[in-house]
């Protein structure tokens, strides 16, 4: 599978994986959604002290191709701090 990107974060498409580097967020500090053929991919920090607060997001939005199980993909933060997302492909035998 070959899914296009921009750069503006650290992200690896690999077969049906695509892997997120979300070192620096907590899992809840971040968003996975599927919408039509896109996938949603955010993170979001905040961190406030008495004299300031600062924050920290990203966001990518990736066309998915066609030939996926779009009701099957799945996401997961690692320890390490990766986000792999699991994108699988539709079992062709399926529809001969």
């Amino acid at each position: 599978m070959t899914i296009l990107l921009s750069n503006s974060y650290n992200f690896t498409v690999s077969n049906s994986l695509l892997k997120v580097d979300t070192r620096g967020y907590e899992p809840d500090e971040l968003t996975v959604r599927l919408l039509d053929d896109n996938l949603l991919v955010q993170g979001r920090k905040k961190s406030s002290s008495s004299k300031s607060t600062d924050s920290k997001q990203f966001g990518q939005s990736i066309r998915l191709p066609d030939g996926i199980d779009k009701y099957n993909v799945t996401a997961q933060v690692m320890d390490d701090g990766m986000l792999f997302i699991e994108i699988p492909l539709i079992n062709s035998s399926m529809y001969r």
